[in-house]
């Protein structure tokens, strides 16, 4: 019978700590997670795609909100900080700024998937690669499948 209590107690303790729970996701998120499925750019067999993707990031993006991480959530605002971070993509060369001070140079690409039989938008910025999505205008880094942050950025006309 103890034997039983033990691990009656054991999934329980398991369930309690497995469980998914956020105070601060919307509902809204749920609701754009499931519209990307519809925008995101399908891949062809002629491979125009990749370059139809890589013309699409081109431009100026200003950081809207970072999620972070799935064991303990929290969504951090542009507004939280007193400068704007801007990403700008040219070309392969990544440039990110805070205000108006270039903090970082990096390189990018672009390709379809993480392994080969992968079809998703990548992209790796100086050889790290993150999940690569729209939602309308916006622009979402996802590095979420390491349990890492994902990354909203709304494009920018200076």
């Amino acid at each position: 019978m103890l034997r039983f209590q033990i691990i009656v107690l054991i999934l329980l303790i398991s369930f309690l700590f497995s469980c998914k729970t956020s105070k601060d996701q919307s509902k809204t998120d749920a609701a754009n997670m499931h519209q990307t499925k519809h925008e995101q750019i399908q891949k062809t067999e002629d491979g125009k795609s990749e370059q139809q993707l890589a013309t699409r990031i081109l431009g100026t993006w200003k950081w809207h909100k970072t999620r972070c991480c799935f064991r303990t959530p929290k969504t951090t605002y542009a507004d939280s900080l007193s400068y704007s971070r801007i990403i700008k993509f040219s070309d392969g060369t990544l440039q990110t700024f805070h205000g108006d001070t270039l903090k970082e140079t990096s390189n990018y690409t672009v390709k379809y998937g993480l392994t080969e039989h992968d079809d998703r938008p990548v992209l790796q910025i100086n050889g790290r690669p993150a999940f690569l999505y729209f939602i309308h205008d916006t622009l979402v880094i996802d590095y979420g499948y390491m349990d890492l942050q994902t990354e909203y950025y709304l494009r920018f006309h200076p």
